[in-house]
């Protein structure tokens, strides 16, 4: 049951991502990008109370994940400035970041 569930959760990834990609606006994508972090976050959570992460794994998701959240926060920050170019590539290395996250999610303990 807990591996449907995690699988749902990269499935809502997915589609969080291809809203990112999707969004007529800087602020609209990193708001979607923030609710993909938030949806990972709780992937990451429901596969390590399933046995499905490995310590080292968890660990690195967690880094990871502080790293996405860094990206969205300075990236609303260049849009406060005017500077959407800035906030754009730190949506995208956050993009990375999420990426990196569900490659560490697929490999099993």
């Amino acid at each position: 049951m807990l591996k449907n569930r995690a699988g749902i959760y990269l499935i809502a990834l997915l589609l969080s991502a291809c809203a990112i990609q999707g969004a007529p606006s800087v602020e609209e994508s990193i708001a979607a990008a923030a609710i993909t972090l938030e949806t990972l976050a709780e992937s990451v959570l429901s596969a390590n109370e399933a046995g499905q992460l490995s310590d080292e794994n968890r660990a690195r998701a967690k880094v990871v994940l502080q790293q996405a959240k860094n990206a969205l926060d300075l990236a609303t920050l260049m849009v406060v400035n005017d500077n959407d170019s800035q906030a754009l590539v730190l949506l995208s290395q956050s993009t990375a970041y999420f990426d990196t996250v569900r490659r560490l999610m697929e490999e099993t303990p």
